[in-house]
Formats: C-alpha cells, structure tokens, sequence
C-alpha cells in the first residue's frame, strides 16, 4: 500500500465517522466532549489504516509534532498554500507574503485540517511543517496548509 492510498482510506473513513458523529450531537449546539471524543477515534483510525499498514510508529498524529516517516512534496509547480506569519505555530495569522511552495519543497505532516472544528470535516486540507525550501528559505519552519489534491505522499527518508 502506498502512502496516498493509505491515507485516501484514512480520509473517507475519518470523514464519515465524523459525519456520523456531528449528526448525531449538534441538536444541543456545540458539543466539546464528543469533540474530544472524536479526536480519540480519529488518532486511532489513523493509526489502523495509515501508520500500521505503511510500518509508521502509532500514536503519532494529532500531536504536536509531524508524523515521523511521511513526508509531501508539492504535486504542481508552485502549489497554493496559505503559511503561518509566524514559524512553529499552528495558530494565529495565515498571512505570509508567500502564497506558493516551489517544487523543491519539503512538507512535514501534522493532521487535517478544518477551520471549524465542530462542523462536519471533509478532510481537503493538510495542516504541514515547511522542513525544507531551497527556492523559499525563508519559509522553513513555518506551518502551511494545502490541499490534499495538491501534494504528493511518500515516505520520508
């Protein structure tokens, strides 16, 4: 199984639990708990489906630091992103005045991304750590995100 697929599988079975999940606990309003809940599920379906399958250490996403073992490359000349203002954080603005990652660059993968938490997630975005960026230096270190569509998946050497 490659890394694309295993993390295809991973997206269609996240997204349709999550479905299932906010159907069932937002007739009250925002429900943290089964928030919480869900991110518990989430990390262990990643682990089931991605990190056993492609010989990753479990336990790993969702945490701080980048899943160990997968690494992404921009899939087009000069991919869309939006970048953190900031390097090493994941909050806050996403404003950089780079708004494209050159072919040379290399991604580290955090997790999925969406912008509302609670709502149902469709998984199309990619929260990464720019590690490497011989044409954009100055972007290293820096949190991204972008589309699932336009990054390729390998295994990090």
């Amino acid at each position: 199984m490659t890394p694309s697929e295993a993390l295809e599988a991973f997206r269609r079975a996240a997204s349709e639990i999550r479905t299932r999940l906010h159907q069932r606990h937002t007739f009250d309003g925002p429900n943290w708990a089964a928030y919480e809940r869900f991110q518990e599920l989430e990390a262990s379906t990643f682990d089931d489906l991605v990190a056993r399958p492609l010989g990753l250490a479990a336990g790993q996403y969702g945490g701080p630091l980048p899943v160990r073992g997968l690494s992404l490359r921009p899939a087009e000349p000069n991919t869309s992103a939006m970048i953190n203002r900031a390097p090493g954080t994941i909050s806050g603005y996403w404003d950089h005045p780079v708004r494209t990652l050159p072919n040379s660059t290399i991604l580290e993968f955090l997790s999925f991304f969406e912008w509302d938490q609670l709502a149902v997630h469709d998984y199309s975005l990619v929260l990464v750590t720019v590690a490497r960026s011989p044409d954009a230096p100055e972007i290293e270190g820096h949190s991204a995100i972008v589309k699932f569509s336009s990054v390729s998946w390998e295994r990090a050497a």
